[in-house]
């Protein structure tokens, strides 16, 4: 992940350095102790790697990752890979936005754990419901000049007022009713 300079302080250090790699050690503080037992949660030290990589125009980053190990991601493989992932932190940008993804209805682990899979459920749902449309579209408008895009935007919302509905194969129109 990509780590702000101002906003997460053990990197504080690097970020002054010219070191391309290092490894440092996150610790809980009391209070984060005390919401880790709380939820059930381990609270021991967090060993991550932090890697510097200086961007085409010039600018450093600094990204932390879980993988510690020089020999089997060399600090030089991050740049590339940092740039072919670029697409895939927008995408989950995105779906974190349509989702709601921080519109929780618990703060306990499973409360929020219940609320992320009925939310990819339900995204997942929306994008087969949106792929249909876009066939039925595309066979419907075939003979126009341009393709017709179904659009998917508010699919999530859409979906989540409909959800059960789909689950149980009640029809939204039915006919004579």
């Amino acid at each position: 992940m990509r780590l702000s300079r101002s906003t997460f302080a053990p990197a504080n250090a690097f970020w002054e350095g010219e070191e391309s790699s290092t490894v440092v050690t996150l610790t809980a503080s009391a209070d984060q102790h005390r919401a880790c037992r709380v939820q059930g949660l381990a609270a021991d030290p967090m060993r991550i790697r932090l890697v510097r990589v200086r961007l085409k125009g010039g600018e450093t980053q600094v990204l932390a990752t879980s993988i510690l190990d020089e020999q089997r991601l060399p600090t030089r493989l991050f740049s590339p890979l940092y740039r072919r992932r670029w697409g895939v932190e927008e995408h989950y940008k995105r779906q974190k936005r349509w989702a709601e993804i921080e519109n929780l209805s618990g703060r306990s682990v499973l409360a929020v754990r219940q609320d992320i899979h009925a939310k990819i459920l339900a995204m997942n749902l929306a994008g087969m419901v949106r792929n249909l449309a876009q066939f039925v579209a595309t066979r419907r408008f075939a003979q126009r000049s341009f393709a017709y895009p179904a659009r998917g935007c508010n699919a999530p919302s859409v979906m989540k007022n409909n959800l059960v509905r789909l689950l149980i194969a009640d029809p939204i129109d039915r006919p004579g009713g």
